[in-house]
């Protein structure tokens, strides 16, 4: 299962900052998606930039930039996005939600701790970053933009058709954010070292 997260890995919110935060924002505001276009985080990324150009006043445009992750893997595992529409529609079994609990958009499909391993948690997610030394205000202003973006049930309602579920108000800003990216980073570094993985 998938959560957009308002406040890195999936998305990369780039722009140049104005002289002074107050004018924020004076020009185009890109989004910098670190994948092919038409994937889950692409369409996520660009459900979120049309509301907030129109919460900020200026175009939102997000822009692909792919890297080294959009080889071919073999796997036998699908994402949330692409597995939903499927098992709705009665093409595809779940055999379960690596989550604690079962998506609400798939509901049939049992979670990890009902389907025998409890242990078995993997979600990913999405978030919004700015780059670093970006002023606090503006940090503010995008924060309230995706907030405004993931509040409006129109939204809401376009991002869960994709499988994905938005982030709960208590799990939105910048301070949430660094809690999951903390916790994130402690979990797989715990994996990392005990599978003895080597950077390359």
């Amino acid at each position: 299962m998938k959560r957009l997260f308002a406040a890195a890995a999936a998305l990369l919110l780039g722009c140049a900052l104005p002289a002074r935060a107050q004018d924020f924002p004076n020009r185009q505001i890109s989004m910098i998606v670190v994948f092919a276009p038409g994937g889950a985080t692409d369409v996520l990324a660009r459900i979120a930039a049309e509301h907030m150009s129109r919460t900020l006043g200026r175009s939102v445009v997000v822009e692909n930039v792919s890297g080294a992750g959009g080889q071919q893997v073999d796997s036998a595992c699908v994402l949330a996005p692409a597995a939903v529409p499927q098992i709705q529609a009665g093409t595809m079994r779940g055999l379960l939600t690596a989550a604690a609990t079962r998506n609400p958009n798939a509901p049939n499909v049992p979670s990890a701790a009902e389907a025998g391993v409890p242990d078995y948690i993997f979600q990913g997610w999405n978030a919004v970053f700015a780059p670093r030394g970006t002023p606090a205000p503006v940090v503010a202003k995008l924060d309230g933009a995706l907030r405004a973006a993931l509040a409006d049930p129109a939204i809401r309602q376009r991002i869960e058709a994709l499988g994905s579920i938005p982030a709960a108000p208590d799990q939105q800003g910048p301070e949430a954010l660094a809690r999951l990216v903390r916790s994130e980073v402690d979990r797989w570094s715990t994996v990392v070292r005990a599978a003895g993985i080597e950077p390359q």
